[in-house]
């Protein structure tokens, strides 16, 4: 009897955490359309319809003689099919317009802290564009 009872819980616990990572991996796997407001996390890779992104980290550059204020940039690997680039987005100069960049034959533009479409962005937050020519 304690043999089944122990049985039945961890047959219990197993459907349990199965179900989790089955929800988990849908939703690193889903699609995510450009011009949408994106929570992003270090070594999370975000999917979309031509790219997928991940955040690699934060950079931090001291101040110099040149420029006397720390400047941060916020480091992205971007791939698209065998394609791929490292690209960062910085708000030291305190221009904080997007970071445009091209792979695999398309433009993006990449905005973090302001959109010029949507506005004010939380922290951890990015919206990624696919410019049309």
């Amino acid at each position: 009897m304690l043999f089944e009872n122990n049985l039945i819980k961890m047959s219990i616990a197993v459907s349990l955490i199965l179900t989790t990572l089955m929800a988990c991996n849908h939703d690193l796997t889903q699609t995510i359309k450009y011009g949408q407001k994106v929570h992003y996390t270090k070594g999370n890779h975000l999917t979309f319809p031509n790219v997928t992104l991940e955040f690699i980290g934060l950079t931090e550059s001291p101040p110099s003689d040149l420029y006397p204020r720390r400047m941060y940039s916020y480091d992205f690997n971007i791939c698209s099919g065998d394609q791929s680039l490292m690209i960062s987005w910085s708000s030291g100069t305190g221009d904080i317009g997007p970071t445009i960049f091209e792979l695999d034959g398309n433009r993006y533009a990449l905005e973090l802290a302001l959109s010029d479409k949507l506005g004010v962005l939380e922290k951890n937050e990015l919206v990624l564009w696919k410019i049309d020519d």
